[in-house]
Protein backbone atom coordinates (compact mmCIF):
# COMPACT_ATOMS: atom_id res chain seq x y z
CA UNK A 1 0.00 0.00 0.00
CA UNK A 2 1.45 3.30 -1.12
CA UNK A 3 1.71 6.19 1.35
CA UNK A 4 -0.45 9.21 0.58
CA UNK A 5 2.59 11.51 0.44
CA UNK A 6 4.75 9.31 -1.73
CA UNK A 7 4.84 12.03 -4.38
CA UNK A 8 8.08 13.41 -2.97
CA UNK A 9 10.59 10.58 -3.49
CA UNK A 10 13.03 13.00 -5.18
CA UNK A 11 13.33 15.03 -1.98
CA UNK A 12 13.92 11.85 0.02
CA UNK A 13 16.65 10.71 -2.35
CA UNK A 14 18.29 14.17 -2.32
CA UNK A 15 18.21 14.39 1.48
CA UNK A 16 19.48 10.81 1.75
CA UNK A 17 22.48 11.65 -0.43
CA UNK A 18 23.10 14.80 1.63
CA UNK A 19 22.92 12.79 4.87
CA UNK A 20 25.43 10.31 3.49
CA UNK A 21 27.88 13.18 3.03
CA UNK A 22 27.25 14.87 6.42
CA UNK A 23 26.91 11.81 8.66
CA UNK A 24 30.52 12.17 9.85
CA UNK A 25 31.04 15.09 12.23
CA UNK A 26 27.42 16.31 12.09
CA UNK A 27 25.90 17.92 15.17
CA UNK A 28 22.59 16.97 16.68
CA UNK A 29 21.18 20.38 15.78
CA UNK A 30 21.96 19.82 12.09
CA UNK A 31 20.40 16.35 12.15
CA UNK A 32 17.19 17.56 13.80
CA UNK A 33 16.98 20.46 11.34
CA UNK A 34 17.34 18.03 8.45
CA UNK A 35 14.68 15.69 9.90
CA UNK A 36 12.09 18.46 10.20
CA UNK A 37 13.02 19.73 6.76
CA UNK A 38 11.87 16.38 5.40
CA UNK A 39 8.60 16.64 7.32
CA UNK A 40 7.93 20.17 6.00
CA UNK A 41 8.57 18.97 2.44
CA UNK A 42 5.72 16.45 2.77
CA UNK A 43 7.40 13.26 3.97
CA UNK A 44 5.84 11.07 6.60
CA UNK A 45 7.71 10.12 9.76
CA UNK A 46 8.31 6.60 8.43
CA UNK A 47 9.71 7.86 5.11
CA UNK A 48 11.91 10.42 6.90
CA UNK A 49 13.21 7.66 9.16
CA UNK A 50 13.95 5.52 6.09
CA UNK A 51 15.83 8.46 4.61
CA UNK A 52 18.04 8.59 7.72
CA UNK A 53 18.75 4.88 7.45
CA UNK A 54 19.62 5.17 3.75
CA UNK A 55 22.08 7.92 4.67
CA UNK A 56 23.88 5.50 6.95
CA UNK A 57 23.00 7.31 10.19
CA UNK A 58 22.66 5.42 13.44
CA UNK A 59 19.40 4.67 15.18
CA UNK A 60 20.34 7.13 17.93
CA UNK A 61 19.97 10.03 15.50
CA UNK A 62 16.53 8.82 14.46
CA UNK A 63 15.46 8.42 18.11
CA UNK A 64 16.65 11.97 18.83
CA UNK A 65 14.56 13.42 16.00
CA UNK A 66 11.46 11.38 16.93
CA UNK A 67 11.81 12.51 20.57
CA UNK A 68 11.81 16.17 19.55
CA UNK A 69 8.76 15.48 17.35
CA UNK A 70 6.98 13.89 20.34
CA UNK A 71 7.60 17.01 22.44
CA UNK A 72 6.07 19.12 19.67
CA UNK A 73 3.04 16.81 19.52
CA UNK A 74 2.57 17.03 23.31
CA UNK A 75 2.70 20.84 23.15
CA UNK A 76 0.05 20.79 20.42
CA UNK A 77 -2.18 18.46 22.49
CA UNK A 78 -1.88 20.72 25.55
CA UNK A 79 -2.80 23.73 23.45
CA UNK A 80 -5.86 21.96 22.03
CA UNK A 81 -6.91 20.88 25.54
CA UNK A 82 -6.71 24.45 26.84
CA UNK A 83 -8.89 25.65 23.96
CA UNK A 84 -11.52 23.00 24.78
CA UNK A 85 -11.61 24.05 28.45
CA UNK A 86 -11.93 27.74 27.58
CA UNK A 87 -13.99 28.11 24.38
CA UNK A 88 -13.65 31.92 24.49
CA UNK A 89 -9.89 31.71 24.37
CA UNK A 90 -8.24 32.43 21.05
CA UNK A 91 -6.69 29.52 19.23
CA UNK A 92 -2.94 29.73 19.11
CA UNK A 93 -2.81 27.70 15.91
CA UNK A 94 -0.78 24.61 15.21
CA UNK A 95 2.61 24.33 16.76
CA UNK A 96 5.19 24.30 14.01
CA UNK A 97 8.18 22.00 14.22
CA UNK A 98 11.12 23.96 15.55
CA UNK A 99 13.82 24.98 13.14
CA UNK A 100 17.12 24.20 14.81
CA UNK A 101 19.86 26.55 13.60
CA UNK A 102 23.47 25.61 13.24
CA UNK A 103 26.30 27.63 14.77
CA UNK A 104 26.90 29.81 11.68
CA UNK A 105 23.17 30.52 11.33
CA UNK A 106 22.97 31.59 14.98
CA UNK A 107 25.89 33.98 14.52
CA UNK A 108 24.26 35.47 11.42
CA UNK A 109 20.93 35.88 13.23
CA UNK A 110 22.67 37.57 16.17
CA UNK A 111 24.39 40.04 13.82
CA UNK A 112 21.07 40.83 12.12
CA UNK A 113 19.37 41.46 15.47
CA UNK A 114 22.26 43.72 16.54
CA UNK A 115 22.00 45.77 13.34
CA UNK A 116 18.23 46.12 13.79
CA UNK A 117 18.74 47.26 17.40
CA UNK A 118 21.31 49.83 16.32
CA UNK A 119 18.93 51.21 13.72
CA UNK A 120 16.11 51.45 16.26
CA UNK A 121 18.27 52.81 19.10
CA UNK A 122 17.58 56.43 20.10
CA UNK A 123 20.30 58.97 19.48
CA UNK A 124 21.20 57.60 16.06
CA UNK A 125 20.94 60.18 13.30
CA UNK A 126 18.49 59.40 10.52
CA UNK A 127 17.38 60.97 7.28
CA UNK A 128 14.38 62.62 8.94
CA UNK A 129 16.60 64.13 11.62
CA UNK A 130 18.91 65.66 9.02
CA UNK A 131 15.91 67.00 7.12
CA UNK A 132 14.58 68.61 10.28
CA UNK A 133 17.96 70.22 10.97
CA UNK A 134 17.92 71.74 7.48
CA UNK A 135 14.43 73.22 7.81
CA UNK A 136 14.61 74.32 11.45
CA UNK A 137 14.41 78.10 11.98
CA UNK A 138 17.59 80.15 11.65
CA UNK A 139 18.51 82.25 14.71
CA UNK A 140 17.09 85.80 14.37
CA UNK A 141 20.50 87.55 14.23
CA UNK A 142 21.69 85.34 11.38
CA UNK A 143 18.36 85.66 9.58
CA UNK A 144 18.62 89.46 9.79
CA UNK A 145 22.19 89.37 8.47
CA UNK A 146 21.17 87.12 5.56
CA UNK A 147 18.23 89.38 4.66
CA UNK A 148 20.49 92.46 4.80
CA UNK A 149 22.98 90.69 2.52
CA UNK A 150 20.25 89.90 -0.02
CA UNK A 151 18.85 93.43 0.18
CA UNK A 152 22.28 94.91 -0.54
CA UNK A 153 23.42 92.63 -3.37
CA UNK A 154 20.18 91.26 -4.83
CA UNK A 155 17.09 93.30 -3.84
CA UNK A 156 14.73 91.20 -5.97
CA UNK A 157 15.72 88.09 -4.01
CA UNK A 158 15.11 89.89 -0.71
CA UNK A 159 11.60 90.82 -1.86
CA UNK A 160 10.83 87.21 -2.80
CA UNK A 161 12.12 85.96 0.56
CA UNK A 162 9.85 88.40 2.38
CA UNK A 163 6.82 87.04 0.55
CA UNK A 164 7.98 83.45 1.09
CA UNK A 165 8.23 83.99 4.85
CA UNK A 166 4.50 84.74 5.00
CA UNK A 167 3.40 81.97 2.62
CA UNK A 168 5.68 78.99 3.35
CA UNK A 169 7.73 79.06 6.53
CA UNK A 170 9.45 75.71 5.83
CA UNK A 171 10.77 76.77 2.41
CA UNK A 172 11.71 80.16 3.82
CA UNK A 173 13.81 78.54 6.57
CA UNK A 174 15.57 76.37 3.99
CA UNK A 175 16.27 79.32 1.65
CA UNK A 176 17.45 81.64 4.43
CA UNK A 177 19.79 78.96 5.80
CA UNK A 178 21.39 78.46 2.39
CA UNK A 179 21.73 82.22 1.95
CA UNK A 180 23.32 82.59 5.41
CA UNK A 181 25.87 79.87 4.63
CA UNK A 182 26.78 81.63 1.37
CA UNK A 183 27.14 84.98 3.17
CA UNK A 184 29.40 83.47 5.83
CA UNK A 185 31.59 81.75 3.22
CA UNK A 186 32.01 84.99 1.28
CA UNK A 187 32.84 86.93 4.45
CA UNK A 188 35.66 84.50 5.26
CA UNK A 189 36.99 84.87 1.73
CA UNK A 190 36.96 88.67 2.03
CA UNK A 191 39.11 88.47 5.17
CA UNK A 192 41.73 86.32 3.41
CA UNK A 193 41.61 87.69 -0.15
CA UNK A 194 39.49 90.79 -0.93
CA UNK A 195 40.12 90.57 -4.69
CA UNK A 196 38.93 86.99 -4.89
CA UNK A 197 35.93 87.93 -2.73
CA UNK A 198 34.77 90.52 -5.25
CA UNK A 199 34.88 87.96 -8.08
CA UNK A 200 33.02 85.34 -6.04
CA UNK A 201 30.38 87.87 -4.98
CA UNK A 202 29.77 88.80 -8.61
CA UNK A 203 29.44 85.12 -9.48
CA UNK A 204 26.86 84.63 -6.72
CA UNK A 205 24.83 87.62 -7.92
CA UNK A 206 24.68 86.22 -11.43
CA UNK A 207 23.90 82.72 -10.18
CA UNK A 208 21.03 84.05 -8.08
CA UNK A 209 19.61 85.93 -11.05
CA UNK A 210 19.83 82.77 -13.18
CA UNK A 211 17.76 80.90 -10.61
CA UNK A 212 15.03 83.53 -10.58
CA UNK A 213 14.86 83.72 -14.36
CA UNK A 214 14.72 79.92 -14.59
CA UNK A 215 11.77 79.94 -12.17
CA UNK A 216 10.00 82.54 -14.32
CA UNK A 217 10.68 80.46 -17.41
CA UNK A 218 8.72 77.56 -15.91
CA UNK A 219 5.66 79.78 -15.55
CA UNK A 220 5.78 81.60 -18.88
CA UNK A 221 8.00 81.49 -21.93
CA UNK A 222 8.94 84.57 -23.92
CA UNK A 223 11.70 85.59 -26.30
CA UNK A 224 12.71 88.51 -24.07
CA UNK A 225 13.07 86.25 -21.04
CA UNK A 226 15.22 83.76 -22.95
CA UNK A 227 17.41 86.58 -24.28
CA UNK A 228 17.96 87.96 -20.78
CA UNK A 229 18.71 84.49 -19.42
CA UNK A 230 21.26 83.82 -22.18
CA UNK A 231 22.97 87.13 -21.51
CA UNK A 232 23.29 86.42 -17.77
CA UNK A 233 24.52 82.86 -18.40
CA UNK A 234 27.22 84.24 -20.72
CA UNK A 235 28.26 86.81 -18.13
CA UNK A 236 28.40 84.17 -15.40
CA UNK A 237 30.57 81.96 -17.63
CA UNK A 238 33.01 84.85 -18.12
CA UNK A 239 33.13 85.53 -14.38
CA UNK A 240 33.93 81.89 -13.64
CA UNK A 241 36.71 82.05 -16.21
CA UNK A 242 37.99 85.17 -14.47
CA UNK A 243 38.02 83.33 -11.13
CA UNK A 244 39.96 80.42 -12.62
CA UNK A 245 42.47 82.80 -14.18
CA UNK A 246 42.90 84.61 -10.88
CA UNK A 247 43.49 81.34 -9.01
CA UNK A 248 46.03 80.28 -11.64
CA UNK A 249 47.96 83.52 -11.24
CA UNK A 250 47.95 83.14 -7.48
CA UNK A 251 49.26 79.59 -7.85
CA UNK A 252 52.00 80.79 -10.19
CA UNK A 253 53.03 83.43 -7.65
CA UNK A 254 53.19 80.81 -4.89
CA UNK A 255 55.25 78.50 -7.09
CA UNK A 256 57.62 81.31 -7.96
CA UNK A 257 58.10 82.12 -4.28
CA UNK A 258 58.80 78.46 -3.53
CA UNK A 259 61.40 78.35 -6.33
CA UNK A 260 63.13 81.37 -4.82
CA UNK A 261 63.18 79.72 -1.39
CA UNK A 262 64.62 76.53 -2.86
CA UNK A 263 67.36 78.45 -4.65
CA UNK A 264 68.20 80.34 -1.46
CA UNK A 265 68.44 77.12 0.55
CA UNK A 266 70.75 75.54 -2.02
CA UNK A 267 73.08 78.55 -2.17
CA UNK A 268 73.27 79.18 1.57
CA UNK A 269 73.68 75.57 2.65
CA UNK A 270 77.14 75.79 4.24
CA UNK A 271 76.62 79.28 5.64
CA UNK A 272 73.33 78.30 7.27
CA UNK A 273 74.84 75.18 8.86
CA UNK A 274 77.82 77.19 10.23
CA UNK A 275 75.52 79.87 11.61
CA UNK A 276 73.31 77.32 13.37
CA UNK A 277 76.36 75.52 14.79
CA UNK A 278 77.81 78.76 16.19
CA UNK A 279 74.49 79.64 17.79
CA UNK A 280 74.22 76.25 19.50
CA UNK A 281 77.83 76.46 20.80
CA UNK A 282 77.29 79.96 22.22
CA UNK A 283 74.14 78.83 24.01
CA UNK A 284 76.02 75.87 25.48
CA UNK A 285 78.81 78.18 26.78
CA UNK A 286 76.27 80.47 28.40
CA UNK A 287 74.62 77.55 30.17
CA UNK A 288 77.99 76.32 31.44
CA UNK A 289 78.84 79.71 32.99
CA UNK A 290 75.47 80.06 34.68
CA UNK A 291 75.51 76.58 36.18
CA UNK A 292 76.50 76.57 39.89
CA UNK A 293 79.16 74.03 40.92
CA UNK A 294 77.92 71.28 43.14
CA UNK A 295 78.94 71.81 46.79
CA UNK A 296 80.39 68.83 48.60
CA UNK A 297 79.15 68.12 52.12
CA UNK A 298 81.91 67.94 54.74
CA UNK A 299 82.70 64.48 56.04
CA UNK A 300 81.83 63.88 59.68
Amino acid sequence: MREPNSAVPGEVVRQSRHLTVMRIGSTSAELVSMFFGLLRSGCSIRRATACFHRGGLSGVSVILCVTVLSVVAMSQAQADESVKKDPDAKSIGPVKPPIVKSGSEKVGAAKSEKKAANRAAPGKSSGSDSANSVTEPVPPPREAAAMAFAQQYHPELAELLTRLRDSNSVQFAKAIRELDQTRERLEKTRERDPERYSIMLHEWQLDSRVRLLAARLTMSTSAELETELRQILTERHDVRLQLLTYDRERSKARLQKMDEQITEHVQSRDATVDRELDRIKKNADVRKRTMKPATKKPLK
